[in-house]
């Protein structure tokens, strides 16, 4: 912008020349194409991560899931076995007043009767874990619930 008078308010002539400037690039060498083809390839790098850790989520909730159902499996199983065992060692007792078995066979009964309650709380504890898993796979806030089993 020039005008005859440095003053805008004061006398001079009416004399004003306003412009404008406009610059436009006719050829750029492939730069645009190579930054619209680097942005493409970004957002395609990004979208292929994302489905990744998609697919890697889904498969460790599936693990997560199937984890905790051969756990659950095995509580149960743990649980028939000391209901047998604990039968088991009153069958000996029995055995023993009437005369039939020695007391070392029922000491090798009790004895096995704590290995299976060992076997249980193990089995129990595993259970556990699964379901924590499970629930941290899934997205599920709150995994603090003792006392819970199957």
């Amino acid at each position: 912008m020039t005008a005859d008078d440095p003053n805008l308010t004061g006398g001079g002539g009416s004399n004003w020349t306003v412009g404008a400037k406009a610059e436009i690039q006719l050829f750029d060498g492939g730069k645009r194409s190579a930054q619209v083809s680097k942005a493409t390839a970004q957002r395609e790098i990004a979208e292929a991560g994302y489905t990744q850790a998609e697919i890697q989520a889904g498969l460790e909730v599936k693990r997560a899931y199937y984890a905790l159902q051969t756990a659950e499996r095995q509580y149960k199983i743990s649980n028939e076995m000391l209901g047998k065992s604990r039968e088991t060692l009153r069958t000996s007792l029995d055995r023993y007043d009437v005369g039939l078995v020695t007391i070392t066979e029922v000491l090798r009964q009790q004895e096995q009767l704590r290995y299976v309650e060992l076997r249980r709380i193990e089995s129990l504890y595993q259970w556990w874990i699964a379901d924590a898993q499970l629930r941290f796979a899934s997205g599920e806030r709150n995994i603090n619930q003792s006392g819970v089993h199957p």
